[in-house]
């Protein structure tokens, strides 16, 4: 009686097809055929029924070892039985006692014991061929071959070559090389990198490699060309060509690399002189990006800097941004090196303002919620003692230059001139979060007159999506208002000006006198479109400084007044270098121009720029305030 063999699909877990090596079972006899000769063909009918039965379902190439799988029963026991597997001239005896309910179900009443699974150990490159058979048991006199099978052994190990560490600027390192895995050599992986030590991070190596495909014989995409952030200084890189299967993984190597340090920016055009706004050489924030840089000159000359959109790196080297808002302080012989407060963490700075609510309309899903300082004005409170009141922006960020407005709010900072906060964290207090509806930004700059706190805004249509500048009428006017610091946190005591009269109404404000720019015609010279600063220079009276639309450009405006409402003159078009660059393949640009009085001599208008790419330095951005030669 013939045996009847299960049905093709088994219990054993099939692999996918995706490795070089896998093969079909054909029977063949090769170098075993004298001493296979006895034994029945894996499909030849046993008249006697007494010869062992059985089938080799998996013939599988696993790097340079091979794996065959199967069952086998003899039909004069119920046990487990043996299988020979014969490789290189060496027979191995394996007991076919795995669980396989597909063969109990097949042949009842033999049970399910009778599953073999079997990798040999390796058996180096090249070809080879491997044969399967059961030798009877009890009656009859032939055993039953599963099956022979010519490989040709491959290596599932993984390959890779960590070309180059290359810095391409004081924060950044490029990296070069390939990756393969051949266990799936036309299909890019991951390679694995590391900083100093840190984390592993990965990235795919989909680069067109044709040179290393002609070399391992393979097809696909496998080399790597990336660039990280790293400290600045010595820096070492480790990288590794993972392993995702069978086979051993490639240690590619490690290697350091020096990313100088920062260069003094360049200064040309107009710009006579330039600083970074920064702590000393060796402080863990020497290279934060400082956006938004906002000053106020305090009762004994020194200055209180305040920053929005401040970021860090973390320790694997990659960039935190919008930190939110961070405020220090700086001695009056040495305005731009600041003295940040360092947390214990070392990974960040201390936010300056905590909000005390949420956001009058909560932010999009995904957008972060900051608050970002606008204008920033001293108030002397006593013969030791000065009052700075920061108007503050409730904004939205989604990245990419997508940011939406929730209103103004005020904060105050108490400063102790027998105290300076030398090191120490500058955190103020909360007066209000919101102060001033989207529709009515005022704060956006602001003065003290010894008087009146004086606080300015430029209107701006509700953001649609579009840029209708500098034709849609919704842009404009921009208006001013006062209040007495005392009450600077109660919205109902601000006075709006409209011709030469104060008033009570916010409808009633009229619009300032911004004559058009001298050196053309252009309406989008006329306005600022976001920021500006107007301040009381000690050398050259009131002054509008701000760049004008659409913000990213090497261009300053700076308008005269008499009064802090103006009149204003027509802009002075100033022009500093380096603020059309590229790096990391994305144009970088320069902007939010302000007033800086502190930095102003009697020949020169201080300054302050943001630079998203700082000139001759890393490709990071840095707050900078300079001098202008004065044109009047």
């Amino acid at each position: 009686m013939e045996a009847q063999s299960p049905k093709a699909q088994s219990s054993l877990t099939r692999r996918p097809t995706r490795r070089p090596g896998r093969l079909g079972l054909v029977a063949i006899v090769g170098a075993l055929s004298v001493l296979l000769s006895g034994c029945l063909q894996p499909n030849e009918f046993d008249p006697t029924g007494n010869e062992p039965i059985g089938q080799l379902d998996i013939v599988e190439v696993a790097g340079t070892a091979i794996r065959v799988a199967g069952w086998a029963i003899d039909p004069n026991t119920t046990a487990s039985v043996n299988v020979t597997v014969a490789y290189l001239g060496k027979n191995v005896q394996v007991l076919a006692n795995g669980s396989r309910p597909d063969v109990a179900k097949a042949h009842p009443g033999f049970g399910a014991a009778h599953g073999f699974d079997f990798t040999t150990p390796s058996l180096g490159k090249g070809p080879g061929q491997i044969c399967v058979w059961i030798e009877n048991v009890g009656p009859g006199s032939r055993g039953r071959l599963l099956g022979c099978q010519d490989v040709r052994l491959t290596n599932d190990n993984s390959y890779g070559s960590f070309e180059s560490a290359v810095a391409t600027d004081a924060r950044r390192v490029r990296l070069t090389g390939w990756g393969l895995d051949m266990e799936t050599p036309s299909k890019s992986i991951q390679v694995a990198w590391r900083l100093n030590d840190g984390s592993w991070q990965f990235q795919t190596a989909d680069v067109a490699s044709p040179a290393i495909n002609t070399f391992m014989g393979v097809t696909g995409k496998h080399g790597f060309d990336f660039e990280i952030s790293v400290p600045l200084g010595t820096n070492k890189v480790c990288m590794l060509s993972p392993k995702y299967g069978r086979g051993a993984f490639a240690d590619l190597g490690c290697k350091t690399v020096t990313n100088e340090s920062l260069t003094p920016v360049g200064i040309g055009d107009d710009l006579l002189s330039v600083k970074r706004v920064k702590p000393k050489t060796g402080h863990p924030f020497e290279f934060m990006s400082r956006d938004a840089g906002i000053s106020t000159t305090l009762s004994d000359g020194s200055v209180m800097w305040f920053f929005g959109d401040t970021s860090d790196f973390t320790s694997t080297g990659a960039l935190k941004f919008f930190v939110n808002n961070t405020a220090t302080w700086a001695s009056s012989s040495d305005p731009a090196t600041t003295t940040d407060a360092v947390r214990s963490d070392r990974t960040e700075p201390y936010l300056s303002m905590q909000p005390i609510a949420p956001f009058s309309q909560p932010c999009p899903a995904g957008w972060s919620s900051v608050l970002w300082p606008a204008s920033a004005v001293t108030i002397p409170t006593s013969p030791t003692t000065d009052d700075v009141l920061v108007y503050f922006g409730n904004v939205c960020l989604g990245g990419a230059w997508k940011f939406g407005s929730r209103g103004m709010g005020l904060a105050r900072f108490t400063f102790d001139r027998a105290a300076p906060p030398n090191a120490k964290a500058v955190q103020g207090q909360i007066l209000t979060q919101t102060l001033f509806p989207p529709s009515a930004q005022y704060g956006t700059a602001a003065h003290f007159d010894g008087t009146y706190v004086n606080v300015y805004q430029c209107h701006i249509p509700e953001d649609d999506g579009q840029i209708h500048w500098p034709n849609d009428p919704g842009y404009g006017p921009c208006t001013v208002a006062r209040v007495e610091p005392s009450n600077a946190a109660d919205l109902s005591k601000y006075r709006y000006w409209t011709s030469g009269v104060w008033s009570d109404q916010p409808s009633d404000a009229t619009g300032m006198s911004l004559p058009a720019a001298s050196e053309t015609p252009d309406a989008d010279k006329q306005l600022p479109p976001s920021s500006f600063t107007i301040s009381l220079d000690p050398f050259h009276g009131y002054l509008m400084v701000y760049s004008p639309w659409p913000g990213l450009t090497g261009e300053v405006m700076v308008r005269r007044g008499s009064t802090p409402q103006g009149p204003w003159s027509k802009p002075e078009v100033y022009k500093v270098p380096g603020c059309n660059d590229h790096g990391g393949g994305t144009a970088r640009f320069c902007y939010a121009a302000a007033s800086q009085p502190k930095f102003s001599t009697s020949t020169t208008i201080g300054i302050g720029y943001f630079d998203e790419l700082v000139s001759l330095g890393p490709a990071r951005g840095g707050y900078l305030a300079g001098t202008l030669a004065r044109r009047w």
